[in-house]
C-alpha cells in the first residue's frame, strides 16, 4: 500500500477534473457527486470523505445506473462514510430533508 498526501479540493472543478482523469465522463452524473460531496464534508463529520471515497462512490453510482437526482439525494452514501455514526447522521439529514 502506497500512502501520499494530496490536498482536498475544494473547488467543484477540480473534482471534476480528478472524476475524469479516473475515467468518469457523465458530467452530470460527476457535477452532482461533486456537489453531494461539497455538501457532505461541511457537515459535522467524524471522517470526512476524501478523493478515494469520491471516486468509488461514483464507480458504484455508475454501476448501479443512478440519476443526476438520485445522487444529489445521496444514495448509497454509506460508500462515502466510514463511520457509522456518519453513516446515521447523513440518513437522518436526508429523512429531515425530504420532510421539506
Amino acid at each position: 500500500c502506497i500512502y501520499f498526501y494530496v490536498e482536498m479540493p475544494t473547488e467543484e472543478t477540480e473534482l471534476l477534473s480528478i472524476l475524469s482523469a479516473n475515467g468518469f465522463e457523465d458530467i452530470e452524473m460527476t457535477r452532482a457527486a461533486c456537489q453531494a460531496l461539497i455538501k457532505l464534508r461541511a457537515m459535522d463529520l467524524t471522517k470526512k470523505p476524501g478523493l478515494s471515497e469520491l471516486v468509488d462512490w461514483v464507480g458504484y453510482a455508475k454501476y448501479k445506473e443512478l440519476t443526476p437526482k438520485e445522487i444529489d439525494e445521496m444514495w448509497y452514501s454509506e460508500v462515502l462514510l466510514k463511520n457509522r455514526k456518519d453513516q446515521q447522521r447523513v440518513k437522518q439529514h436526508k429523512a429531515e430533508s425530504s420532510k421539506k
